[in-house]
């Protein structure tokens, strides 16, 4: 097919190709999680209102609430906007209330 001297420089071109598209279709594909990770990042650092942002286009993107509801609530009560966080809370829960778990760390929280 191809010339030996020249055949290991296409192998490694193709691998690096398909590297390359896979990071760029996990950003696609799984950008729910990019979006939890910013927060969590955010969180950390003590960026509240940002992590709230980010934590927010996680809850569109249809990310499971149980992951980042208590730091969701955290953020909240520091920054003190409850505005739209009651929203999404009364949404959240008529979404799972048979999740005993997401509706016991809004009782708690």
């Amino acid at each position: 097919m191809f010339k030996y001297k020249y055949r290991k420089y296409w192998i490694l071109s193709i691998l690096l190709i398909l590297a390359i598209l896979t990071t760029i279709a996990y950003r696609f594909i799984e950008s729910r999680w990019l979006e939890f990770r910013n927060a969590e990042k955010d969180f950390n650092e003590g960026r509240y209102s940002k992590s709230i942002e980010f934590y927010l286009k996680a809850l569109e993107k249809k990310l499971d609430p149980k992951f980042y509801i208590t730091q969701l609530v955290s953020a909240a009560k520091i920054t003190g906007t409850y505005e739209a966080i009651v929203e999404i809370y009364s949404k959240t829960i008529q979404k799972n209330r048979k999740n005993d778990e997401i509706v016991k760390s809004f009782a708690v929280n």
